[in-house]
């Protein structure tokens, strides 16, 4: 186990002998409990409604050039069907923060796509009540995803100037889910503003502490219509892809069978190389983006986001020959903890 200085010194010095063994520590650790699997997981963005005004995403309530769209129940479960038939074994359901999605609603999906697809679901819709979580767990949701952002609290209050919040609550959200039997997914975002090299490696710790199924660690990717995009000489984390790679890594040597997903941002920063980099330091699952359009081009969290195309069987046979090219196939699996049935 490292220690915090330790986590330190190795972020600080990304291209050091250290690091590269930390590289190949993770990814020979990943071979020997995921072998050459990786874990396909689609998403659906069913809303880019947001009620928080958090200062990194450009869903923000304050970003009043977005279109906003909510999907109706039947292209959700077309654009379910699509991924199903791809062979994707889980579905992710998610949205902005948007309680005008009402409880029932997101049941009737969870309960429709459990019936005719052969699938697990992930929901990752935000803050929501706890008798939300527990109905949707009853109902047969398997995941959720909630990023706790950063273990830091004045950098959580910086990041969310509404909120006025004495903790994150985010990180008791996350033992509640537990609590309640789903499979837990969170994570981080490496090199916003204000971040510090101290406050990463608190989050590292942190992610281990809580005993996450899935840990997300993306890159921060700027937004112009957010006010972090004022701040951005306030970045004190230096080269950001190969930092986010690097604590992918720590992430899989102090948490051997967590999922740990490649993401999107990756591929965002690095389209030729992203996805298979991540792969190569610890990974051992991929989250396309099979919303639909006019909807996908609309879900802007960051910029760059958007500008893939639309998922099809071009797209697909890209997935598949990036991962034979670097050793690995498709899982056939629903990809649970690897303690649990599969």
């Amino acid at each position: 186990m490292m220690t915090k200085e330790q986590v330190i010194k190795v972020l600080k010095n990304v291209n050091s002998p250290e690091a590269e063994e930390i590289f190949n520590k993770a990814d020979q650790i990943r071979e020997k409990i995921f072998k050459d699997e990786v874990h396909l997981r689609a998403i659906i963005e069913i809303s880019n409604y947001c009620v928080k005004d958090c200062l990194y995403c450009g869903l923000n309530r304050e970003n009043k050039k977005l279109k906003r769209y909510r999907m109706e129940r039947e292209e959700i479960l077309k654009a379910a069907e699509k991924a199903s038939n791809f062979g994707f074994k889980t579905i992710v359901i998610q949205s902005g923060e948007d309680p005008s999605i009402s409880s029932d609603f997101i049941g009737e999906i969870i309960a429709k796509i459990k019936e005719d697809f052969d699938v697990a679901v992930t929901l990752s819709l935000g803050e929501r009540k706890f008798e939300d979580f527990l109905k949707w767990k009853e109902i047969g949701a398997d995941r959720y995803l909630l990023k706790f952002e950063t273990s830091d609290l004045n950098l959580y209050q910086k990041s969310h100037p509404s909120l006025k919040v004495a903790s994150n609550k985010r990180i008791e959200i996350l033992k509640n889910l537990k609590e309640i039997g789903y499979e837990v997914g969170s994570g981080i975002m490496v090199g916003i503003p204000f971040q510090t090299y101290e406050s990463l490696a608190e989050d590292l710790m942190l992610i281990s502490e809580l005993d996450l199924d899935m840990i997300a660690i993306g890159p921060y990717i700027p937004h112009k219509e957010t006010a972090f995009w004022r701040d951005l000489e306030k970045i004190e984390i230096k080269e950001i892809e190969r930092t986010t790679l690097l604590l992918i890594s720590l992430a899989r040597i102090l948490n051997p069978t967590a999922n740990i997903p490649s993401t999107t941002a990756l591929s965002v920063l690095d389209p030729k190389e992203g996805r298979a980099m991540g792969l190569k330091c610890g990974a051992n699952v991929v989250m396309p983006d099979l919303t639909p359009e006019p909807y996908k081009s609309m879900y802007e969290i960051y910029d760059g986001k958007t500008k893939s195309k639309e998922w099809d069987e071009e797209e697909q046979k890209k997935l598949h020959q990036m991962l034979k090219e670097i050793g690995r196939k498709p899982s056939l699996k629903k990809g649970f903890r690897i303690s649990r049935q599969n």
